[in-house]
């Protein structure tokens, strides 16, 4: 076994011009685990942070259709330029499937300047879709799953990975042997979190991220992004976490993970910590202890459980303990209110529930927000019905904000093979990748419902916005003027403040890459 040198590279956010998340930018946490893993066991990491570098930069990709994408930060020939040529293995992340015709073409670029270097791709993309992610590109190895024993076994096996019988013996790849696919078995999931070295942000250009504040929840300070526990007990047939992260829930000890919050504190200064798990709160006891170890240490912050995470554990005690130790914003998940769309999906939640935990919180003085989806397969127009007075019902208890999308058959899921086995999902290619920019996207270009043609999701997303936040304003109308009046002075202090003036900001950007590019560039990136 031979010590080499890695470069991770975070990669460039492909987004189209009406694209909400392009607001979003906060620094790669799974790639940072990775580093610290590999730079625990002895190997030399170089990061090229593709967005962190120049997240301001915005550059045409291509145009289809009448929609024209771009690239968020470092160009190709930027990325490619700043690659350490010492570097014997490149290493890429893909969460999210639309990304993926960008890093195409990005592993292409690489390849066709060292074309002696290894290229390994993870993320959830390569996990739902090993062997299209090999046929459609250059890439030589897919990591699958939780990655990173994955990636130290790669990089410790570098010098012997075109051996036959060392390939077969790495758990959690896909790879070309022979002019074949092989597909290995999957990774067991690590059950001991604390021996995970907590991310190497010491060479990632954290600076900047701060400087420009456009985390996931709410920019209430400082922040960075953190992960408590890994992988969720449930399984929700939209959702694509059983695939990637297996039902498996671990949660770190609370010790540690203040220990890490106290040296973020220290060293760059944050104030609010956004924990990305996917359900955060499921241990009620754990949930308890974390808050007093937080209190016991008078840390003095804020922290936010933006994705979403479960309500069964919210009561009168934990809401109480929780808001003491900082907690200022969380996201609830219920998906939908109809009932009959809870039992199809698998989404075990109490709706009574959850809505008598967001006015608790809400009374006590923490900011909630809702994650709704309408479009599903087999939802009626019934089951919109209850959606829209759920709605209804969540703005009259106080929560603050909803996040409403259009179904999108995420790769890998049960509901994307169930589509797949009905001869209604196409197989993978460019254009269904970039489909799926249609579940953030303000108008909707596709429906996976038969019930519904895709101008019918669009309105039922927009009617959904329409009817949420005129009742909520209407039912506390302060909020529209505190909302208007923080715009006006550029100020945001929720995710909607962050969205609105994010948008205005990128797309002047946006619009000045597009202008700023060679002429071919306008219409072909």
């Amino acid at each position: 076994m031979g010590l080499v040198k890695i470069t991770l590279i975070n990669i460039p956010k492909l987004l189209s011009f009406i694209n909400y998340t392009g607001t979003t930018t906060v620094p790669p946490l799974g790639l940072a685990y990775i580093a610290s893993s590999l730079i625990k066991s002895g190997h030399e990491v170089q990061v090229v942070d593709a967005v962190g570098c120049r997240p301001l930069q915005f550059s045409p990709y291509t145009k289809i259709g009448k929609t024209q994408y771009f690239l968020q930060g470092l160009t190709y020939d930027e990325i490619v330029d700043r690659v350490d040529p010492e570097s014997r293995l490149i290493a890429l992340s893909c969460m999210f499937t639309p990304q993926w015709p960008a890093v195409v073409r990005l592993i292409e670029k690489l390849k066709a300047h060292y074309p002696e270097k290894w290229i390994v791709v993870g993320g959830e993309h390569g996990t739902a879709l090993p062997e299209y992610s090999l046929k459609s590109s250059r890439v030589d190895f897919v990591a699958m799953g939780e990655g990173e024993e994955t990636a130290i076994a790669l990089a410790n096996q570098f010098d012997r990975l075109q051996d036959k019988e060392i390939l077969q013996n790495i758990a959690g790849i896909a790879y070309r042997l022979d002019g074949e696919i092989k597909v290995n078995p999957r990774r067991a999931r690590k059950k001991q979190l604390d021996e995970i070295p907590w991310p190497a942000w010491d060479i990632f250009p954290i600076p900047a991220y701060l400087e420009l504040n456009q985390p996931y929840g709410a920019p209430l300070g400082k922040s960075l992004p953190m992960l408590a526990t890994r992988g969720c007990p449930y399984k929700c047939s939209f959702c694509s976490s059983d695939n990637m992260w297996t039902t498996l829930w671990k949660a770190r000890n609370v010790e540690d993970l203040v220990n890490e919050i106290e040296m973020y504190k220290k060293k760059y200064g944050v104030t609010d910590v956004h924990f990305m798990d996917l359900t955060a709160v499921v241990n009620r006891k754990w949930t308890i202890q974390f808050a007093d170890e937080l209190l016991k240490r008078n840390m003095n912050i804020t922290w936010q459980m933006p994705s979403g995470t479960r309500s069964e554990s919210f009561d009168a005690e934990v809401i109480e303990k929780i808001y003491s130790a900082g907690c200022r914003v969380f996201s609830f998940a219920p998906e939908t209110g109809s009932p009959r769309m809870l039992k199809i999906i698998r989404k075990q939640v109490n709706l009574e529930h959850l809505l008598s935990a967001a006015s608790a919180a809400v009374k006590r003085g923490m900011s909630v927000m809702c994650n709704i989806i309408v479009g599903f397969p087999q939802e009626e127009w019934k089951d919109l019905f209850y959606t829209y007075w759920f709605i209804l019902r969540c703005a009259l208890h106080g929560v603050l904000e909803i996040n409403l999308t259009a179904y999108i058959p995420l790769p890998g899921t049960e509901e994307y093979h169930k589509l797949m086995d009905q001869g209604r999902m196409p197989q993978p290619s460019e254009s269904y990748c970039l489909s799926l920019f249609s579940g953030a996207d303000i108008r909707t270009r596709r429906s996976w419902n038969e019930r519904f043609s895709a101008w019918q999701v669009s309105c039922m997303v927009l009617g959904g916005f329409v009817l949420f936040y005129t009742v909520a304003y209407l039912a506390r109308p302060w909020r529209f003027f505190k909302l208007f009046g923080h715009l006006f002075k550029r100020k945001a202090t929720s995710k909607t403040e962050r969205v609105l003036l994010g948008m205005m900001d990128n797309r002047k950007m946006i619009l000045k890459g597009l202008l700023d590019a060679p002429i071919e560039g306008r219409l072909a990136g």
